[in-house]
């Protein structure tokens, strides 16, 4: 009777209403999307097992598939990453279903995800009536509950939009999944997605060898906006994403026109008087409240910034102006980045087959020294979380090989 009384309603409702037309902004970008009204009309939620399977079914028979052709064409014309692409379905259910509780949203947002090819579960807290979305994804994050299923970890997705706050851990997990096949979830940024850019350009001041030195430059406000709130991923990977195409062609022709007629040794004496001297070393709790590395765009608008960040910075100056071998190395308590030339001098530490010297990117402030560790770092343990080897060189070992 309850099935016979909702589908006489959702059809009466889709014949009383026209199609619905919602627009709201995405990291500055205009979203317009069409859809029928009926799909919320999806009956009252009871967060149990089989509520929560009561809803899903009759959601699973409205015209979801136009939605998500939608957004599926957005994140096509954006090249969004996964991460991303499920902020836009949150943010658009926020704006055409925002008069929904919290726990429905989550199931749609599910469903959506589900329809977008994604191995999903669920899991719910019946004391708090709380709905959590999981996705399953092989990389590693932090500070986000992750739970196992049948050898696969899957990330609560609804905690990581808030990864701050303290979440229900006694949940039960729902039976429903509809893409155990579906592909893995990923929040890798190798490549920036492409939204419209907002530059903030100002200057950076800094000495080297006794001269001083002042560069204008810009950081994109879009990719800070969207790191703001992105969830903690591998440490290696702050280190390779890249600078913005506006924010870094600014910056990088001003410093190869400052890296003419220097040799590498010189060069990367040059880069680390930049990353230590043109910002003010503050700690993430200090400065922000909490833990937050940042990539190298971050490092870029923040006046403030710690060794995490300078590294990512200095490691993309060092693969873009210089192309040399070089790899980020993380001690118990300090991130640094190490090059392979031969033109440096110093306590050397071998890496398939080169030997790499530590260039620290950090400190102290007004020194440009390079080829050794930091003071008391010289024998100290360290793992290598990021690398990159220029592609003449990556062929000529894979041929050798």
């Amino acid at each position: 009777m309850h099935s016979l009384i909702l589908a006489w309603a959702s059809w009466l409702l889709g014949f009383m209403l026209p199609m619905q037309h919602a627009e709201l902004t995405f990291y500055g970008e205009p979203v317009e999307l069409t859809y029928p009204a009926e799909i919320f009309a999806n009956g009252n939620l009871k967060v149990t097992g089989e509520g929560i399977n009561v809803y899903l079914r009759a959601a699973e028979k409205k015209e979801w598939d136009l939605v998500h052709t939608q957004l599926e064409a957005y994140r096509q014309r954006w090249e969004l990453n996964d991460w991303l692409y499920f902020k836009l379905i949150h943010e658009t259910l926020d704006e055409i279903g925002g008069f929904l509780d919290i726990p429905e949203q989550r199931l749609l947002e599910y469903h959506l995800l589900t329809m977008a090819g994604f191995d999903t579960r669920l899991c719910y807290d019946l004391n708090s009536a709380d709905i959590y979305l999981y996705v399953y994804s092989e990389e590693s994050m932090f500070e986000v509950p992750i739970i196992e299923d049948d050898g696969k970890k899957y990330v609560n997705l609804s905690a990581a939009l808030s990864p701050r706050r303290h979440h229900s851990r006694s949940l039960s997990m729902h039976a429903d999944q509809p893409n155990p096949s579906g592909r893995s979830f990923s929040f890798s940024l190798l490549e920036l997605p492409k939204l419209s850019p907002k530059l903030v350009e100002r200057p950076y001041f800094f000495n080297y060898q006794g001269e001083s030195y002042t560069l204008y430059a810009s950081s994109d406000r879009t990719v800070v906006q969207w790191m703001e709130d992105y969830p903690f991923f591998e440490e290696g990977l702050y280190m390779q994403i890249p600078i913005s195409g506006a924010a870094s062609k600014q910056l990088y022709e001003q410093l190869d026109e400052l890296l003419v007629g220097k040799t590498d040794a010189e060069a990367l004496s040059f880069l680390a008087a930049f990353t230590r001297g043109a910002f003010d070393y503050r700690e993430d709790k200090e400065a922000f409240g909490f833990s937050k590395p940042m990539i190298a765009e971050e490092t870029l608008y923040y006046a403030t910034s710690d060794c995490e960040d300078r590294s990512a910075l200095y490691f993309n100056l060092v693969k873009n102006l210089l192309d040399l071998p070089v790899i980020a190395i993380a001690y118990d308590d300090h991130l640094s980045v190490a090059v392979a030339s031969d033109e440096l001098v110093g306590k050397s530490y071998r890496r398939n087959g080169r030997r790499y010297r530590v260039c620290d990117p950090t400190g102290p402030a007004g020194t440009s020294d390079v080829g050794n560790p930091p003071h008391g770092y010289a024998n100290r343990p360290f793992e290598v979380v990021a690398s990159y080897t220029p592609s003449v060189l990556a062929k000529a070992e894979s041929a050798n090989n």
